[in-house]
């Protein structure tokens, strides 16, 4: 039972959505020949779309846009060996039908005949009935769901006698076939699966045009069907037919087995509550076949759980509402359509409509009083209406008792805030009108549309966080307008009865439960919200009542399905805000407890200490920084006590990053999925924290208050960073060098790239972030491409396919290696060995690549590759750079930025090396772009892009100086060579630069510069 109880949960008012009906060989010819497809879940569905039933239209929605992209793709051409292919065309076939049935949109019936008339009534190319049966009878048994999306069509334009009397003929050589052939004697003798499919095949051949035998197939089912799942399905539920077979061939028998049953209830059989001799029954088989799916118990068999998924999910869904019983929909125990979703997205119309869907909370009012501790001081009369059975009365008090308790922070009084904050006034009116993120919606909102170009994942997301209640309810507080009031409540019903709570963490498209969403929500706009409309008469008792039930459930999901890194930050956060504003909950104490010692155990797992947080990314150091802060500030604010004594100190070290970091234009690298954020602020904020630290407030500054910082350059061994740094003004020198780990999270393949920054102006800069889509922008973004780095053999760093994000670890100690800083130098160096490929995939290992850079402080950068492969073949090694600008000079090898302001030479040291410098390039894949966020959305600004290659076997080393220019500076670099292990760089006031170096295995070994006015050794031996 545990599985079908995972599946189910509605109320007993959805149960007629659930059950199948029986219908009678009197009634029958009333309705379509249905195979598959309960024509009557369509027909409800259908006038559920004329109520603008929410959940439904969302439903209908997802399946229009699978129709539609299906429109798009070319009907594979008939192949009687491939049954992959041709399962493919059926349930393609399907979803079109079910278009064309909900929306009566003619080109979705057209094109269920552009898949039919080739692969079953074209005597040219249909295939014979019998090729892919005697092939593989279990996958043959997919072309009921072609059937079905021909008789969904029905009425159409499409349709003609033709196209019907050609189908007829082919079910009806199926037929003759199934009736007469040696092969089909033999499976209709079958004590396997089988022969169950031949069972499938007959009832749905007859079914189609010999109404008649309807009677008949009620005796055939269960005299034949019966007898045979009584040899096929055991005990404990697995699908017996061998012990040679895998567990995505036992899945498809089931799957027969359940097509079966579900053409058996038009005839009045009940295959569902059919129990077999030895115990075994479909029931207990879909329990075993989800136990697995939902990672209960491990697969017995490997490599098919994903196509399990993917291919037959929406069938095995459908087979689990005539499993319901009234008692466990009435339990509306767990939504299983939701948990499917997040194992694979799943979006048939079999699968959304023949699944309970549940509104609202989960909560009713009696259990609501169950949860809270009615001994709190001024519940008293509450108590007693609850004791005496008055639920209706106790709602009214309570609800009296919040609009009048003391909060000991309060957003609503403008002089005694946290929040003093302004608003937007034309945001204001736009989330009056429903005119949100830029969608305009109408009288209701609905929650899980998605109208983004490419389906924006994040869009969804970001709807549900709630953000633009803030300025409502600012805008409410200035000025008593209930209108913003109203349009609050509207929206908060809305979602609350369009987002029933799900049992598992909901990381999924579309959902409204996302548990960084869930904290989000709870620990800003949620929160504010309500102390803002607290004492309007538009926040009704009835929606306030809803939202303390919500609030509640949003208790017990952050509670449960908490996550990690940033996400986990927000999810505490929000969790002790409620806790802290409503400790008339019971659990409102433990809830604080573990969010509290959840958060300061984090300041510990999620920060290094070298004070980077493990995402390695400022923008969400940040993310992180502001929720550990957030929860502490609401425990001073409440007066919790419960923080251990020195949680404020944890987070000095989240500041000092910062310093280490920023640039001398006060912004932090826009490393990972980062912007060029400002640091200034976060700092300034950190001296209000820590005022002995005037580093902070001389940074925050901009120098004009506090101390400088007692250092220049830093190397931060755990992130694997360097900054290397002329001084502390906003025209020093300054690069970011990043050698580190491939940390979970928002992740780039950004290993060994650079960041320049030199005389006001970024130099050499890169591709920043990009909206969380599935573009072409974004997966350049993503990719090595949009960073300042090499690639081998065409190929570039390619991790992220074979790094998923739940199997990456924290670094575990700091990195070893080498870091020189004085007044002369710095020096950095870092390896990548984790392979080159494409994103077909990561093919190669052969090559390891070592960079170094060195800065000659106050001057220049010298930055070394070295290539080592484990073969002697010849190797391509190409290495690439992001001018800041378009505007480029290439004077032979030398290729030099050529804008207003401070520019940069990029000089390479060997003679042979090839240059090339790439601009706004679109194809033959993108490069030269650094896309830039606006208020209209993103723009995408074409940058100059060196690229320097060399083609040699055996090791390869190269070297480049890179010059930073002043504004209106000349390039001083007359001249350079490189020679062995010797680089002379001549410079035209006379000037002149040596450099010496020895390699050792695949790194640099030694390093020394010597000019006339200086002579140092950077790596000694």
């Amino acid at each position: 039972m545990k599985y079908i109880q995972r599946i189910l949960s509605a109320a007993s008012l959805l149960l007629s959505l659930c059950l199948s009906p029986v219908v009678s060989a009197q009634n029958y010819d009333k309705q379509a020949p249905l195979t598959l497809l309960n024509r009557s879940v369509l027909d409800r569905s259908r006038k559920a779309i004329q109520r603008d039933d929410i959940s439904t239209r969302s439903a209908i929605m997802r399946l229009v846009l699978e129709a539609d992209q299906l429109m798009q793709h070319p009907v594979p051409s008939p192949t009687a060996s491939d049954t992959r292919v041709l399962k493919t065309v059926c349930s393609e076939a399907r979803t079109l039908g079910e278009a064309y049935y909900l929306t009566g949109q003619e080109k979705y019936a057209a094109r269920v005949y552009d898949y039919i008339r080739p692969w079953l009534t074209d005597p040219a190319t249909r295939i014979p009935p019998q090729l892919p049966a005697s092939t593989d009878f279990a996958a043959m048994s997919d072309i009921v769901d072609m059937l079905d999306g021909y008789l969904l069509t029905d009425g159409s334009k499409a349709w003609n006698s033709t196209d019907d009397a050609a189908m007829r003929q082919w079910f009806d050589d199926l037929l003759q076939w199934l009736r007469g052939d040696e092969m089909t004697e033999r499976m209709k003798q079958a004590d396997d699966c089988q022969g169950l499919g031949y069972d499938m095949l007959l009832t749905a051949s007859k079914t189609f045009f010999e109404r008649e035998w309807l009677h008949e197939m009620k005796v055939f089912v269960d005299a034949t069907t019966k007898a045979r799942l009584d040899r096929v399905l055991a005990a404990d539920g697995r699908v017996m037919i061998g012990t040679d077979n895998t567990v995505l061939d036992e899945t498809e028998h089931l799957v027969t087995i359940v097509r079966m049953a579900l053409m058996a209830e038009k005839a009045g059989s009940n295959l569902w509550l059919y129990e077999t001799k030895n115990g075994g029954s479909i029931r207990q088989s879909i329990e075993w076949l989800g136990d697995r799916l939902l990672g209960d118990t491990e697969w017995e068999k490997s490599g098919d759980a994903k196509s399990i998924v993917r291919n037959y999910t929406y069938i095995l869904l459908s087979a689990a509402c005539p499993l319901a019983s009234k008692k466990l929909c009435e339990e509306r125990l767990n939504s299983f359509a939701e948990k499917v979703r997040g194992i694979e997205d799943v979006s048939t119309l079999s699968y959304q409509l023949t699944t309970p869907v549940v509104y609202g909370t989960l909560l009713s009012d009696e259990d609501f009083f169950d949860i809270v501790n009615l001994d709190t001081p001024g519940l008293e009369t509450v108590k007693a209406d609850v004791i005496s059975g008055d639920i209706s009365t106790a709602k009214s008090e309570f609800v009296s008792y919040l609009r009048h308790r003391e909060y000991r922070f309060d957003w609503n009084n403008a002089d005694n805030s946290r929040d003093n904050g302004s608003y937007d006034i034309n945001e204001v009116t736009n989330t009056v009108n429903n005119l949100l993120l830029g969608e305009q919606f109408g009288d209701t909102v609905i929650w899980t549309r998605n109208n983004t170009p490419l389906e924006y994942e994040e869009w969804p997301w970001g709807l549900s966080r709630h953000q633009y209640w803030i300025g409502l309810g600012r805008a409410y507080r200035d000025t008593g307008d209930e209108r913003y009031a109203r349009a609050f409540v509207s929206q908060l019903n809305s979602w609350i009865d369009q987002s029933p709570l799900p049992d598992y963490d909901a990381k999924i498209d579309y959902s409204r439960w996302r548990t960084i969403e869930a904290g989000i929500r709870t620990l800003g706009a949620w929160p504010m919200a309500y102390l803002y409309f607290l004492q309007s008469p538009s926040f009704d008792d009835e929606s306030l009542f809803l939202m303390m039930k919500s609030f509640y459930e949003h208790a017990i999901h952050l509670r449960k399905h908490h996550r990690t890194n940033n996400w986990l930050s927000m999810e505490m956060n929000g969790l002790m805000h409620i806790a802290l504003m409503f400790p008339e909950f019971k659990e409102s104490a433990q809830w604080a407890k573990y969010a509290g010692d959840k958060i300061y155990h984090e300041t510990e797992v999620q920060v290094y200490p070298d004070g980077a947080q493990v995402e390695l990314t400022p923008g969400y150091h940040g993310a992180a920084l502001s929720n550990f802060l957030g929860l502490y500030s609401i425990a001073q604010a409440t007066g919790y006590e419960g923080l251990p004594k020195n949680f404020s100190k944890k987070l000095e070290n989240m500041y000092s990053y910062y310093v280490k970091i920023v640039s001398p234009s006060g912004e932090v690298p826009a490393v990972n999925d980062s912007g060029w954020n400002d640091a200034r602020t976060s700092l300034s904020q950190g001296f209000g924290l820590f005022p002995d630290r005037t580093d902070f407030q001389y940074i925050a500054t901009n120098g004009m208050e506090g101390t400088k910082p007692s250092f220049t350059s830093a190397w931060m061994p755990w992130a694997g960073w360097y900054m290397m740094r002329s001084g502390w003004g906003k025209d020093d020198l300054y690069s970011h060098f990043e050698v580190g780990p491939y940390s979970p999270g928002h992740q780039h393949e950004d290993k060994l790239s650079l960041i320049l920054y030199a005389y006001g102006r970024r130099l050499i800069t890169e591709g920043g972030t990009y909206s969380y889509d599935t573009s072409d922008w974004r997966r350049y973004i993503l990719s090595a491409r949009a960073h300042n780095e090499s690639k081998v053999d065409g190929k570039y760093q390619n991790r992220h396919d074979y790094e998923p994000e739940e199997d990456l670890e924290y670094s575990r100690e700091p990195m070893a290696n080498r870091w020189v800083s004085n007044d002369d130098c710095d020096f950095g160096e870092g390896w990548y060995d984790e392979g080159f490929g494409d994103e077909a995939g990561r093919d190669d290992r052969n090559v390891e690549q070592y960079r170094a850079l060195t800065f000659i402080k106050d001057r220049y950068w010298i930055l070394f590759d070295i290539f080592t492969p484990k073969d002697e073949a010849p190797h391509r090694y190409d290495s690439y750079f992001h001018f800041n600008t378009d505007r480029y000079i290439k004077a032979g090898n030398c290729v030099m930025s050529d804008d207003e302001g401070a520019n940069i030479a990029i000089i390479p040291l060997r003679s042979d090396t090839e240059v090339e410098v790439i601009c706004g390039q679109k194809e033959p894949e993108l490069q030269g772009w650094i896309p830039q966020w606006t208020e209209d959305g993103y723009i995408y600004n074409p940058v100059a892009t060196p690229t320097f290659s060399c083609n040699e076997p055996g090791q390869s080393v190269s070297a480049y100086i890179l010059y930073p220019l002043k504004p209106g500076e000349k390039n001083p670099v007359k001249s350079v060579g490189m020679k062995g292990g010797t680089i002379v760089v001549r410079f035209a006031d006379g000037g002149k630069d040596r450099i010496t170096f020895s390699v050792e295995g695949k790194r640099l070994k030694t390093l020394s510069f010597r000019s006339k006015s200086r002579r140092f050794s950077i790596l000694a031996d």
